[in-house]
C-alpha cells in the first residue's frame, strides 16, 4: 500500500533575479525538496490567503530591510520567522541592520548551503510555532477573563498550562497561594473533588463514550450543599494538550433532583392523612352511636393534624433550597426502622434487613429525608419490575472501611447486560421494548446516583448471584466520631 506522502512546509522567497540563479541548485536539493514547499516572488503578497511558515528574504533585493520591517509590522506575516539571505562575508554592521529590520536568522550562501539552511529553517519552524502558541495563549486569556465558566489549558501530559480567573475559584489549593499551573489537572482535581462517571473517566483523556458525560462532584458538607461542575475538552488540533470547559451545572442537577423528590414527598407523604381523613368522615356518616361519632371526629382531627404537619415538611423541603443545607447525622442503628417504614408505605410484607453490629453506632453522611427518598425509590422499581408485583426484599447493611455499605437486593426480574448498564440513565423504563405501559418516567434510579454522589458516595446495579432479581450497592460515607 502506497503511503501518504508527509505535508510539507511553505516557505515564500523574496529574492533579486541574481540571487533566484543561485538559489536555484540550493533550493532543489533532497534535503529541502522532500520537506518544503519554496515560492518565489520579488514582493510582500497582497492576497491575504497567503500565509507561508517562514519568510526567505534575500537582503540584495532592492529595500529588503524596508520589505523585513513591513513583513514584521503587517498582521499577515507579523508572527512568520524571516531568514535573511546575506552577501559573502558580510561586515558586521551590515548583519547588524538586518537583525534590527527583524530577521531572527542570517545564512549566507555557500556550497554547504543545503545542510546550513535544512537545520536553519527546522529552527525557525519551532519558532513559528512558539510564537503562534503564544499569540494563542494571549487571545485565549483575554477572551476568557470574564467567561462565567472555568476555562483551563492542559498540555500534552495534562499538565495545567492556563487557568482564568473562574477556574482558579474552582479548583484553587485550599492554601491560596499555590499556583495551578504546572500542575497535573486531575491531581488538582481530586483534592476536592470526585470524579464522576467512573466509565467516563477511566478514558481520560480520550472522549467519553456518546451520551456519557464528565463531572466534578465536590460532595455536601455540613456546611455547604453539593456542588457540581460538567467537565468538556476540545481537542487542541496543532498541539497534543486540549481546551477544558468546567460548566456549573448544581442548579441543573438540584432542579431535577428537587423535582423528583417533590413527588415522592407529595404523592407518599400526603396520601395516608388524606386518605385516613375521606375514610373517617364517611364511616362518621354512617355511626348510630354518639361514641363511635366522636371516634371518627377524633380521627379526622388526628388525620388533619397529619396532613399539615406533612404540608409543613414539604413547604420546609422547597424553602430550604435557598440556604446551605447541613448534614443532620443520621444513626445506622436507624436505618431498620425507616426501611420498614417505607416497606409498609408500599404494603411489602416479605421484607428483611440485617444490621452488622461494627456499624450500628455510626453516623451516615446523608440525612435522613435523602435517604428515605432512596429506599423508597428501590422498593418502588422491585414492585413495579415484580412479576407478581410482591417482591421479597432484602437490606443488609455493613462497614466496609470509612463508609456503611448498603445492599438492597429483590427477587423481581434479572436484567440483560444492556439494561444494567442503562438502568441509572434518566427515562429508563427497563423494558426490552419501550412501550410507554411502565409506570412513572423512570426517573428514579438516576434520582438516587445524584443523591448518593452528593453525599461522596458510590452506587452499583447488577443481577443477583445465583437468583432471580437485581442487587443495589450503595456505599456511603460515615462522619467522623
Amino acid at each position: 500500500m502506497k503511503q501518504k506522502s508527509a505535508q510539507k512546509h511553505s516557505v515564500l522567497v523574496l529574492a533579486a533575479p541574481a540571487c533566484c540563479v543561485q538559489l536555484d541548485q540550493t533550493l532543489t536539493s533532497p534535503l529541502l525538496s522532500d520537506k518544503f514547499d519554496f515560492s518565489i516572488a520579488s514582493k510582500l503578497p497582497q492576497d491575504l490567503s497567503v500565509s507561508p511558515e517562514i519568510l526567505l528574504l534575500d537582503y540584495g533585493l532592492r529595500n529588503a530591510l524596508d520589505i523585513c520591517r513591513k513583513a514584521a509590522a503587517s498582521p499577515q506575516f507579523a508572527q512568520t520567522p524571516v531568514l535573511m539571505l546575506m552577501p559573502p562575508d558580510s561586515p558586521t554592521g551590515l548583519r547588524i541592520q538586518a537583525l534590527q529590520a527583524g530577521a531572527d536568522m542570517l545564512l549566507e550562501l555557500s556550497p554547504d548551503s543545503p545542510q546550513e539552511l535544512a537545520v536553519k529553517l527546522r529552527h525557525l519552524l519551532a519558532l513559528g510555532r512558539r510564537r503562534s502558541a503564544q499569540e494563542e495563549r494571549a487571545r485565549l486569556e483575554w477572551l476568557t477573563e470574564e467567561a462565567e465558566d472555568a476555562i483551563l489549558l492542559l498540555d500534552g501530559g495534562q499538565n495545567i498550562l492556563y487557568a482564568n480567573p473562574k477556574a482558579k475559584i474552582y479548583l484553587e489549593h485550599s492554601s491560596g497561594s499555590e499556583r495551578m499551573e504546572g500542575k497535573n489537572f486531575l491531581s488538582v482535581c481530586k483534592e476536592q473533588y470526585r470524579l464522576e462517571t467512573a466509565e467516563a473517566w477511566h478514558l481520560w483523556p480520550a472522549p467519553a463514550p456518546e451520551g456519557v458525560k464528565r463531572y466534578l462532584v465536590r460532595p455536601e458538607t455540613q456546611n455547604s450543599r453539593a456542588f457540581w461542575l460538567e467537565v468538556s475538552a476540545l481537542p487542541s488540533p496543532n498541539s497534543p494538550g486540549s481546551l477544558l470547559r468546567l460548566k456549573n451545572v448544581t442548579k441543573q442537577v438540584t432542579f431535577f433532583r428537587n423535582m423528583q423528590s417533590f413527588n415522592v414527598l407529595v404523592s407518599h407523604k400526603l396520601r395516608t392523612p388524606v386518605n385516613q381523613i375521606l375514610l373517617s368522615a364517611q364511616l362518621a356518616e354512617t355511626a348510630q352511636a354518639q361514641p363511635d361519632l366522636d371516634k371518627f371526629h377524633k380521627l379526622i382531627i388526628d388525620g388533619a393534624q397529619k396532613m399539615r404537619d406533612k404540608v409543613e415538611q414539604i413547604l420546609a423541603y422547597i424553602s430550604e433550597d435557598a440556604v446551605a443545607r447541613p448534614v443532620a447525622p443520621f444513626g445506622v442503628k436507624n436505618v431498620k426502622a425507616l426501611a420498614e417504614s417505607v416497606a409498609e408505605n408500599f404494603n411489602i410484607s416479605n421484607f428483611s434487613i440485617e444490621i452488622d453490629k461494627k456499624a450500628e453506632e455510626a453516623h451516615l453522611n446523608m440525612n435522613r429525608a435523602a435517604l428515605e427518598l432512596i429506599l423508597d425509590e428501590l422498593f418502588r422499581n422491585a414492585v413495579k419490575h415484580h412479576p407478581t408485583r410482591s417482591p421479597e426484599i432484602r437490606i443488609s447493611v455493613m462497614k466496609r472501611d470509612s463508609s456503611a455499605l448498603i445492599a438492597v437486593s429483590d427477587d423481581g426480574q434479572n436484567l440483560g447486560p444492556d439494561q444494567l448498564e442503562q438502568a441509572f440513565t434518566p427515562y429508563w423504563q427497563g423494558e426490552k421494548f419501550f412501550t410507554g405501559q411502565q409506570d412513572g418516567m423512570g426517573l428514579g434510579l438516576s434520582l438516587v446516583r445524584i443523591l448518593v454522589r452528593e453525599c461522596g458516595g458510590q452506587c452499583s446495579f447488577c443481577n443477583n448471584a445465583g437468583r432471580s432479581g437485581i442487587r443495589v450497592e450503595i456505599a456511603i460515607p460515615l462522619l467522623a466520631q
